[in-house]
C-alpha cells in the first residue's frame, strides 16, 4: 500500500466518501466547538486542496452516506448527534435541501442511501433510541418505514440496504448488543437474525445482496449468507489486529475483495476465495499501520481499483493506493 498524500484536519472526522463522477472527497464530522463540517477536497498534483467547506452551527454531524443519485444531484446525507437527518448538494453547501429536525430522538448513529435514476431515493437510518427507519425524500418529516426490533434502549450502530435476486428490498441492522436483524421491506417482517455476541460497528451487503460482511469490536470480522432458508448463520468469522474493526468495505471493481480498519490505526486487505460450491476461504492480502489513531471512515474509489480514502481520530485524512489483490 502506499500513501498517496496526507491532509491534517481542523475537526474529528466521522466519515469520509469519494463524490460521484468526480475525484473529489467529502469529509463529515464535528468540530471542537460542536458544530457540524462538511470539507470538500479535490486532488491536485499529489496535493489536497479545498473546494468548498460549510459549518453547520445548530449540531455537529455524526453520520453521512452518498445521497439517492435519483434526486438528480450529487449529495451527502448527514445525521446529526441532536437526531435531525439533512441532504446537502456538494456544489450548493449553503443550505440543505432536505431536513428532518427530529428523525430519531438523540444521535443518528449511520446512514445508508441507495436511488438510482429508475428507482426511489431512499435513506436508512439508525439511531441511538434503538429505531430503525426508512425514508423516502419525495416525502417530508415521515418516514415510510419504522422497525424497533430490541426491547429497551439499545443503541443501533448501523445500518445498509440492500435487493435481492427477487428484487425485494432489504435492510440490515446491527446493535450494540451484538444483534443483527435483516428486514424485508415488502413483508414489513424481520427474515434473518442473528447474534455477533459483540457490539457491531459496520454491515455491508455484497452486490448481489446474498452475502453481507460484518465488522465489530473484540476483532470481529464475519460473513454471512443471506439465503434464508440457511440455518448456518456465519459461514467464516475470524478475529484480526486484537482491536476493534472499525469498518469493513467491499471493493466495487471485485466482490471478492474488501477492506477492513482497525483500532491500532492498520488496514487490511481481503480476498474470498472459492473453493467448491458451498465452502468459501478467506485470505489477507496485504496489511499495515497507516496512523497511530482508530480508522473509524473508509472508501474505495469507484472509478479506479485500489484507490481509497480513509479518515482518523488523530484528525487526518489520508488517501491510499492499494495494489496487492493476487
Amino acid at each position: 500500500m502506499i500513501v498517496i498524500c496526507s491532509e491534517s484536519l481542523k475537526f474529528m472526522p466521522f466519515h469520509v466518501t469519494w463524490i460521484e463522477h468526480s475525484p473529489s472527497l467529502a469529509v463529515i464530522g464535528s468540530s471542537s466547538d460542536q458544530k457540524g463540517t462538511i470539507q470538500i477536497f479535490g486532488a491536485n498534483h499529489g496535493q489536497l486542496e479545498t473546494h468548498a467547506k460549510v459549518v453547520f452551527t445548530e449540531s455537529s454531524f455524526r453520520s453521512a452516506s452518498v445521497a439517492p443519485s435519483s434526486l438528480g444531484c450529487r449529495g451527502i446525507s448527514t445525521g446529526t448527534f441532536n437526531g435531525m437527518l439533512q441532504i446537502w448538494d456538494v456544489d450548493n453547501l449553503d443550505e440543505p435541501i432536505y431536513t428532518v429536525k427530529h428523525a430519531h430522538v438523540g444521535t443518528v448513529n449511520s446512514i445508508c442511501g441507495k436511488g438510482s435514476e429508475t428507482t426511489s431515493p431512499e435513506i436508512a437510518t439508525g439511531g441511538r433510541d434503538g429505531f430503525v427507519k426508512l425514508w423516502d425524500v419525495r416525502q417530508a418529516e415521515q418516514p415510510v418505514a419504522v422497525f424497533r426490533p430490541a426491547i429497551g434502549t439499545v443503541d443501533c450502530f448501523t445500518v445498509t440496504l440492500g435487493q435481492t435476486s427477487y428484487n425485494d428490498k432489504i435492510v440490515a441492522a446491527g446493535f450494540d448488543n451484538g444483534d443483527i436483524k435483516i428486514f424485508d421491506l415488502r413483508n414489513m417482517a424481520v427474515v434473518k437474525e442473528v447474534n455477533i455476541t459483540v457490539g457491531v460497528c459496520s454491515m455491508q451487503f455484497s452486490e448481489k445482496s446474498d452475502s453481507l460482511l460484518v465488522t465489530g469490536i473484540n476483532s470481529r470480522i464475519c460473513y454471512f449468507p443471506l439465503d434464508i432458508a440457511n440455518k448456518e448463520s456465519v459461514i467464516w468469522e475470524s478475529s484480526w489486529r486484537k482491536s476493534t474493526v472499525w469498518t469493513g468495505k467491499l471493493m466495487p471493481q471485485s466482490a471478492a475483495i474488501f477492506s477492513t480498519t482497525a483500532g491500532d490505526g492498520s488496514v487490511g486487505i481481503w480476498r474470498v476465495r472459492q473453493r467448491s460450491e458451498d465452502e468459501e476461504h478467506f485470505e489477507l492480502l496485504e496489511e499495515g499501520v497507516v496512523t497511530d489513531q482508530p480508522i473509524t471512515s473508509f472508501d474505495w474509489n469507484s472509478r479506479r481499483k485500489g484507490l481509497a480514502a480513509c479518515t482518523s481520530f488523530n484528525e487526518t485524512l489520508k488517501v491510499i493506493q492499494f495494489t496487492k489483490f493476487d
